[in-house]
């Protein structure tokens, strides 16, 4: 409902009564302002630092349990190169090693790597040199 001509407002009914529109905004400007952050990347390097032992540890893992598991004739025809994501890639000597290798992962081999690692291995690849 409009204002008679000439009448003063009141204070809307989110002030308190008496208090004068520029103390409030001044109280709502010191509740607005942001407390200093830590500008230091101490945080970040830590978690950097972390997340990478754990890179070198599931790699060194998946390594020794691709070591532990292979058969003999393999150990010198195919290397691992890195397991990023849960794929284990295994680098191969030549396209006659990498069929032999595909037979003996498709036979249960890609099991008992994934058994003997401790990281998770969802799939292995094969790759020629």
């Amino acid at each position: 409902m409009p204002l008679p001509y000439g009448s003063i407002p009141s204070a809307p009914s989110g002030y308190a009564r008496g208090m004068h529109p520029e103390s409030r905004l001044d109280a709502l400007r010191t509740n607005r302002v942001r407390s200093d952050r830590d500008r230091s990347i101490a945080e970040t390097v830590a978690r950097a630092r972390e997340k990478y032992a754990r890179i070198v540890r599931d790699g060194d893992d998946v390594a020794g349990a691709w070591d532990r598991t292979v058969p003999e004739r393999f150990r010198g025809t195919a290397a691992v190169v890195g397991c990023k994501g849960g794929v284990l890639t295994i680098r191969c000597r030549s396209a006659s090693d990498r069929y032999a290798l595909d037979r003996w992962l498709r036979a249960g081999g890609e099991q008992a790597v994934r058994d003997a690692a401790r990281a998770a291995v969802k799939r292995v690849k094969l790759v020629l040199r």
